[in-house]
């Protein structure tokens, strides 16, 4: 399944069949081959922001005789039940931004969550277990985050508030320039410390995470 992030109005559209992968973002590709010869897997010019990095990633080998196989027209039935308005016992806004020095000294850049840099002392988030909550992350800035969370996948539901098709079970999702994107998650089993944050690691290490905590009443 392919999510349409809406691009910046200068991107490239050079390559209007390429997939958008986030830093630290998984996807499951079916591919047909085609006629024998060798395919080449690349990654072309893309703005997060800065240029990403552009190249080979695989060579496709086909050979041999053909084997008629048709792609499936739908996904599998997904592993995990999806999460409706009535398991909804909570709601949350996080809104990214960044402060700029006014210079390209990227050490002096603030990347914030709720306009905090991250301490690792001190709890951002507190979530009941057993709580089922719909978060939505807002992008207040001209680039990308990439949005990942531990311990719990999200069913990802909208983006930039308009519903999604089919809704997507992910731990790591593009929140769309000046956009957003909204999930469910279930916190079910775990209780305890774990962390959020933008997957762009230059964001994250620069004070874009937080700490979330689970706990059980006593």
């Amino acid at each position: 399944m392919g999510l349409n992030v809406p691009r910046k109005p200068d991107q490239p559209t050079d390559y209007p069949n390429a997939t958008l992968i986030a830093p630290g973002q998984r996807i499951d590709v079916l591919v047909q081959a085609g006629k024998p010869g060798s395919y080449m897997l690349r990654a072309v010019p893309y703005d997060q922001g800065y240029a990403s990095p552009t190249g080979p990633i695989a060579r496709l080998v086909v050979e041999g005789d053909p084997l008629p196989m048709s792609l499936p027209t739908k996904l599998p039935t997904p592993p995990e039940k999806l999460i409706g308005d009535a398991e909804i016992t909570g709601t949350r806004v996080l809104t990214f931004s960044v402060t700029s020095p006014g210079t390209m000294e990227w050490q002096k850049f603030r990347f914030m969550i709720d306009g905090k840099t991250f301490d690792p002392d001190r709890v951002d988030q507190r979530v009941r277990l057993g709580a089922v909550e719909e978060w939505t992350i807002v992008n207040e800035n001209t680039d990308d985050h990439v949005f990942h969370i531990h311990t719990n996948d999200m069913l990802l539901t909208k983006i930039n508030g308009d519903p999604l098709a089919e809704p997507i079970w992910l731990d790591t999702a593009i929140v769309p320039r000046n956009g957003s994107i909204t999930f469910r998650s279930r916190f079910l089993d775990f209780t305890g410390k774990f962390m959020l944050h933008c997957h762009m690691m230059n964001h994250e290490d620069l004070g874009m995470m937080q700490v979330v905590e689970v706990y059980a009443d006593n």
